[in-house]
């Protein structure tokens, strides 16, 4: 059984200003793995798109998703979890009118996001890593 999820939703955010993207991958382990994941990939989609902070502060939009979803997987008797879980990496990207944009990388576990970076005066494109020391990175 295939236990990995993944999603790519755009137009995402609050109705009106649909103005960013949710890129998210899971990688479900254990027994139930494929259900976990599953249930993280629906409830961060959903969860995040109604957060009241999500337009005015994602970092902390994400971080409270997180938990909330950790919490909901604890309680909900049609999953077992105990034994059974998933690592996450989400993006969530915004433009601005100007074209300008910023991302914001949240994970959980292992999973981990990489950026590939524009080269300059030729050189080749380099990797940089989008994760400091926290597990919500901007």
């Amino acid at each position: 059984i295939n236990q990995d999820r993944g999603c790519v939703c755009y137009p995402f955010g609050v109705e009106g200003e649909k103005t960013s993207a949710l890129f998210c991958v899971f990688d479900g382990h254990g027994v139930c793995g494929d259900k976990v994941s599953h249930y993280a990939m629906h409830g961060m989609q959903a969860k995040l798109e109604q957060h009241p902070l999500l337009a005015s502060d994602p970092k902390t939009a994400l971080e409270q998703v997180f938990i909330a979803i950790d919490t909901e997987l604890q309680t909900d008797s049609s999953i077992d979890a105990e034994l059974s879980g998933t690592t996450a990496v989400v993006a969530l990207a915004r433009w601005t009118q100007g074209g300008r944009g910023k991302v914001w990388v949240a994970n959980v576990g292992d999973s981990r996001a990489a950026a590939a970076v524009p080269p300059s005066g030729g050189a080749s494109p380099r990797t940089a890593s989008l994760h400091g020391t926290s597990s919500v990175s901007r």
